[in-house]
């Protein structure tokens, strides 16, 4: 019988190059506001406006899609405070 499927091999292969890359695997990425902190996940979209505060264009965070959906509310909330706290503009 003939398939496509992968055998464990080749997937262990597989998740070792989209780790060395940094790719989760995912098409979903998180982006953040960096007037607010509001932080909102898209799939293909580049230009994300902030739908909390009406900021034109988010910034991608350094963070990945499996990452972002293991983290509370409470830990997303500490990840924003400390983002807005690294990024603020120096005046």
């Amino acid at each position: 019988m003939r398939g496509t499927a992968k055998t464990g091999e080749q997937n262990k292969k597989t998740a070792g190059t989209r780790q060395k890359r940094g790719d989760s695997g995912s098409m979903m990425k998180v982006y953040i506001c960096p007037s607010c902190g509001w932080m909102r996940v898209v799939s293909r979209r580049k230009d994300v406006e902030c739908y909390k505060c009406s900021e034109p264009q988010m910034v991608l965070a350094k963070m990945d899609f499996g990452k972002y959906t293991e983290m509370s509310e409470e830990e997303r909330k500490d990840y924003s405070d400390g983002w807005l706290y690294i990024h603020q503009k120096k005046h």
